[in-house]
């Protein structure tokens, strides 16, 4: 696994790791939770948008570069 792959691959995981707290957290709050849940959910979808955003970035910056 090249150090591209290893980094888009991790990347990927967090990213799914941060959405899913996300939707945990917004559950939690539905069934009856304090606001820190909400707000915690908040925060986590909207950095797993910019770590969306990171990836795209990356892939460019990476291309550009030619590294494989």
């Amino acid at each position: 696994m090249t150090l591209r792959w290893f980094h888009l691959v991790f990347l990927l995981i967090v990213m799914i790791g941060a959405d899913m707290f996300g939707a945990y957290a917004f559950y939690h709050f539905g069934r009856g939770g304090e606001p820190l849940i909400l707000a915690l959910g908040g925060m986590s979808l909207v950095a797993g948008l910019g770590l969306a955003a990171y990836v795209a970035w990356l892939v460019r910056k990476l291309d550009v570069a030619g590294i494989r």
